[in-house]
């Protein structure tokens, strides 16, 4: 009896023997637990009526949990055969046990739920020594009954080491899903210890789901994330993937694990420089190949896509951009795809500028625009195409705006922006109405003189 104070089996023996006991506050709950253990049921309700009749308020809380709390366990108790019962209450009594590869779960299931630690070790051991490739399903139901029990996960690490053979046996195929989901999630064997271990899982699986096709079959694709192999660490969060499927989606990945890298046998890559949900998108992506972008949070996705080299994503980013073009964003999307050097999107977003250009001149980006920047979009070659526009007219306006957004900063700029002007492009009209009455010219004259020539003549 050791699992009870010597003070409360000493009172219980006692009413055992004269049937009269005097029961107290500090001492009823501990009673009325031995006497639900010994099926004293005349003491049990002694009990419950002490507890009724003084109940007050400084007791009520504790006497309400408690009552609660074997209003549960008397329930599970008696899901336990007598056999049981008797075994384990021999045990209380004398120390000792027998047991069996039959009564082992069974005991330790009730052990676990009376929380008599010292009959929880014995059976551990017991099955330590007893287990096989026969009984490991069983006993591993039997550790599963607590999933942080370091006994549980080593008769997992067993059944996985051994999947090969396990995974033909019909208690293993007649396994529920959520048990399949509890067994192999969260498995403890590394890849090193077992390198195919992604395999073997898979394979278990897609025999376990053909033992019963018609119900496990719209699960398959849920149940095919517990193989994964490679650990992606973002930030706070892991995100569990394939290998074989990053491969296949990513030149980095395919670059990572040529084995030509320091990195490429590890189990765990790192992401921290990524925001946590852009990183599970773009897994997701990779898994699907869908993904519904937003104007918010486009810029971060292409940039993990770009850093992991997902071409479909970039493409599908690529496109996501061009649809989205306005005035007011194309210049901000010209110069993110020409920082990433993704040309056919520069090229296309340079020609949606040009068509629009009147109206772009007009937006902050382009009045923002680095003098490099802004230069490189007036050279561009395709801007001759848009002959109807008087194209370096429009230049020649977009360049005084854009210096007037700064005069003082920027006015050193003015001839080479003239330079950059074709004489025969542009009408007398435009030239003596709007350039040679613009006081910057005379400023920079030697840079114009074409202008001057060109407007009164060569002198």
């Amino acid at each position: 009896m050791e699992h009870f104070e010597p003070e409360i089996a000493e009172i219980v023996t006692k009413y055992l023997h004269n049937g009269r006991i005097n029961l107290c506050a500090d001492t009823v709950m501990d009673i009325f637990q031995m006497a639900i253990f010994l099926q004293l049921d005349e003491l049990s309700i002694i009990c419950a009526g002490f507890m009724q009749d003084s109940v007050n308020l400084t007791n009520c809380i504790a006497f309400w949990k408690f009552a609660a709390y074997f209003e549960k366990e008397i329930m599970e108790l008696d899901k336990f055969d007598p056999e049981i019962d008797d075994m384990v209450m021999g045990y209380l009594y004398s120390g000792k046990i027998k047991l069996t590869k039959e009564t082992a779960v069974n005991v330790f299931k009730m052990a676990n739920l009376l929380k008599i630690e010292k009959l929880r070790a014995i059976c551990i051991a017991f099955v330590r020594e007893k287990l096989s490739l026969q009984n490991c399903l069983q006993y591993w139901e039997l550790a599963d009954v607590d999933p942080e029990c370091e006994f549980r996960t080593y008769v997992q690490t067993y059944i996985i080491k051994s999947l090969n053979d396990v995974m033909n046996r019909t208690d293993f195929l007649e396994l529920e899903m959520k048990q399949i989901l509890r067994l192999l999630g969260g498995i403890k064997v590394t890849q090193s210890e077992l390198p195919n271990r992604a395999e073997l899982i898979h394979s278990a699986l897609m025999k376990w789901i053909s033992h019963n096709v018609p119900k496990r079959l719209p699960h398959i694709g849920y149940l095919l994330r517990l193989s994964f192999d490679l650990v992606l660490r973002v930030r706070d969060k892991e995100i569990p993937v394939h290998k074989l499927k990053l491969v296949g989606a990513s030149k980095y990945f395919e670059s990572l694990f040529s084995g030509c890298f320091a990195d490429s046998g590890k189990n765990v890559i790192e992401l921290d420089q990524f925001e946590t949900a852009m990183v599970e998108m773009v897994v997701e992506f990779i898994y699907t190949g869908k993904m519904e972008l937003s104007i918010d949070m486009i810029v971060d996705i292409f940039e993990v896509a770009d850093f992991l080299q997902v071409e479909n994503l970039l493409q599908l980013c690529d496109r996501f951009f061009i649809d989205s073009a306005s005035s007011v964003n194309c210049v901000d999307f010209w110069k993110f795809a020409d920082f990433y050097g993704r040309t056919s999107l520069r090229t296309h977003l340079q020609t949606y500028i040009w068509k629009s250009f009147e109206d772009v001149t007009k937006t902050t980006d382009f009045l923002e625009l680095e003098f490099e920047d802004l230069k490189s979009l007036m050279t561009d070659p395709e801007m001759s195409e848009f002959e109807q526009l008087h194209p370096y007219e429009m230049m020649f306006s977009a360049s005084m705006l854009w210096i007037n957004h700064d005069v003082t900063m920027r006015r050193v700029y003015i001839g080479r922006l003239l330079e950059l002007l074709k004489d025969e492009e542009i009408r007398d009209s435009f030239l003596q109405d709007v350039i040679m009455p613009n006081e910057l010219i005379t400023e920079y004259f030697a840079n114009g003189r074409w202008l001057v020539e060109k407007c009164y003549g060569s002198s």
